[in-house]
């Protein structure tokens, strides 16, 4: 009997870079968002999303960070409704 061989990439979150923001997504559903300000007006504040979480990052790379660790837990707990 042969063991069916997992598709890594089926399971990977992945990066979609946008216009003023990143997305995080598992396959087709969307785990989180950073976003920057309006145009023109940005602050310099990364402002990060995850379900029903908000933050707020100084960088791109801690966006990420932050994004992936609450998604890690967002992932992992079970769905109430």
């Amino acid at each position: 009997m042969e063991r069916k061989k997992r598709n890594k990439q089926a399971n990977a979150l992945t990066w979609q870079r946008g216009y003023r923001c990143h997305t995080l997504w598992n396959g087709t559903q969307r785990i989180g968002r950073i976003s920057l300000g309006e145009s023109g007006k940005w602050d310099g504040v990364y402002r990060c999303e995850v379900g029903t979480l908000r933050g707020e990052t100084a960088s791109l790379p801690e966006a990420k960070r932050w994004l992936k660790e609450q998604a890690r837990l967002d992932l992992t707990q079970l769905r109430l409704f």
